[in-house]
């Protein structure tokens, strides 16, 4: 095993990471493009990575990591954690797992004075590496977490009628009628070109804050001193990994979907609306427009990414399970997670069909986060 210290340390490895997570097909959150840019503009992690290579040389499996000490207390998170959807423990084969899990222990454990915790959240349900960990570390547990709902598309099914109920599709429409009672009508585009995604991103900004001001929630576009939003969308459309899909209303941007592509999957990373149109169902309307777009374009599915809020499930016809890892050095810690892992859910439940949390949940979110390594 082998622990490369600090952005420099894995940049020097960065071409076989990817190597290895294209040949996994791990999540595009969990690549470098994306880590990348978490490890260059996040200050609050130091960035890690713990390898494992075969016999040849070549990189057989890897676990990318940010870490920091807060109380007197080690914490290791994945990469990326916070903003990312997605993690993974990449292995070339499941007989690596176990080395792999034994090398992340052995990184986590190697101040041997000082108490630890590690947090991986998001990760792919049954991931082999994950359940090493947890039969390995003495205090540790993998807990069902989140679900990501998507849409599957299949041949023969051309219509959006297809794959949403009639009530939807009636809803569109109307939706469609009152713009025009207005005398205005939503014209949907996109594109991929990095150019015109650059000259948007302004505009799609602060529109993205304006909802997320509205929805009392901070907004990513202000995300560690504001480098994360603009970076990530830079980094990703210079891959032509990004979608962007405009809903346009005369010269007004009314709303957007920023898309991350993902072999035959559009993965449905930011969509936001501007709130003066928000009595027109520009929300319904971005997504119907991404839906008809992967019919199309020929698309695999259209993931719309963590969270089991309704409006996804009225529109998905598969749910993603992903799993969150805690370990610790102590029982102490171990028994303080498990207090907020109880708090956190009961929390989801008082939620579960509201999009404004009560004022308790809020209050209690934030006291528990540092408890769950966030």
């Amino acid at each position: 095993m082998s622990v490369a210290h600090g952005l420099t340390g894995i940049e020097a490895i960065s071409g076989e990471l990817e190597d290895l997570q294209l040949a996994c097909g791990t999540h595009i959150m969990a690549r470098w493009t994306w880590l990348g840019v978490c490890a260059r503009v996040d200050p609050t992690y130091e960035p890690l990575a713990v390898t494992v290579r075969e016999a040849d040389g070549k990189l057989a499996g890897a676990a990318l990591l940010g870490t920091r000490v807060r109380a007197g207390l080690r914490e290791f998170v994945a990469l990326g954690h916070g903003p990312t959807d997605a993690a993974a423990l990449p292995v070339r084969s499941p007989d690596v797992a176990p080395r792999l899990a034994a090398a992340v222990l052995a990184a986590v454990s190697a101040e041997r004075l000082r108490p630890w915790r590690l947090v991986l959240r998001h990760l792919p349900a049954g991931d082999p590496v994950a359940v090493a960990l947890a039969a390995r570390a003495r205090h540790a547990r993998l807990v069902p977490d989140e679900v990501a709902p998507r849409l599957v598309l299949e041949a023969g099914k051309t219509r959006l009628r297809d794959y949403t109920s009639k009530q939807y599709v009636k809803n569109r429409r109307r939706q469609a009628e009152r713009l025009e009672a207005e005398g205005v009508t939503a014209v949907i585009d996109t594109t991929t070109d990095r150019d015109e995604i650059a000259a948007a991103l302004p505009m799609i900004s602060a529109i993205c804050r304006e909802r997320d001001r509205e929805m009392e929630r901070r907004s990513i576009v202000d995300l560690w001193s504001g480098r994360f939003f603009p970076e990530i969308v830079t980094a990703h459309a210079a891959r032509g990994e990004i979608l962007l899909l405009r809903a346009r209303i005369g010269e007004d941007l009314a709303g957007y979907a920023l898309c991350l592509r993902d072999g035959d999957a559009l993965r449905v990373w930011n969509c936001r609306f501007d709130p003066r149109w928000s009595t027109f169902g520009i929300g319904q309307l971005c997504r119907s427009a991404l839906i008809e777009h992967g019919i199309e374009t020929g698309a695999g599915s259209i993931d719309w990414l963590l969270g089991d809020e309704p409006y996804k499930a009225s529109i998905s016809n598969d749910r993603v399970a992903a799993e969150d890892l805690f370990a610790s050095s102590h029982a102490v810690i171990g028994a303080a997670t498990t207090l907020a892992l109880r708090v956190r859910d009961q929390a989801r439940e008082a939620t579960e069909d509201d999009a404004t949390p009560p004022t308790w949940v809020k209050v209690v979110r934030t006291i528990g986060k540092p408890l769950l390594g966030s």
